[in-house]
């Protein structure tokens, strides 16, 4: 039993705190944090969640990135290809909300999708006239 509660104190350890700092990614550098979870499968399914970044507003044009997200709070730093909203999606059971930063760190917020959960709730966040999406994250299945 001591072994079991070792793990789960383990585990509860690695989710992110509120209010600590999230780790940065840059988009460009496909780094093994978002190559290990950036496939995302079948939106309002099992395993389906998925947030996507998209080069023109209200979540139309071209995918520029997409990730499978999960309550890590990794913040993702764009980098070579500019965005301008991102769209949440998420498995049929949980949600799904992404952020919009106009900092580096994703620490000035300036938009966010609310928390989609099925297939037809996909929620599509733009940057507000004005400001530069200059990082963004993507959480699931967070309390946060």
């Amino acid at each position: 039993m001591h072994f079991l509660t070792a793990i789960i104190i383990a585990a509860c350890s690695v989710a992110a705190a509120p209010g600590a700092a999230p780790e940065v990614v840059g988009m460009s550098r496909r780094s093994n944090v978002l190559e290990a979870r950036n496939a995302c499968g079948v939106d309002g399914v099992v395993n389906g969640q998925c947030g996507e970044v998209w080069d023109f507003n209200d979540c139309t044009g071209h995918i520029v990135h997409h990730i499978k997200p999960d309550c890590t709070q990794t913040c993702i730093k764009v980098t070579d290809t500019g965005i301008a909203s991102v769209r949440a999606m998420g498995d049929g059971t949980y949600g799904t909300t992404c952020y919009l930063y106009d900092d580096e760190n994703c620490t000035s917020e300036i938009g966010k999708t609310g928390n989609a959960i099925t297939s037809t709730d996909k929620k599509c966040a733009s940057a507000p006239e004005g400001k530069t999406i200059k990082s963004w994250k993507c959480t699931f299945k967070c309390h946060t």
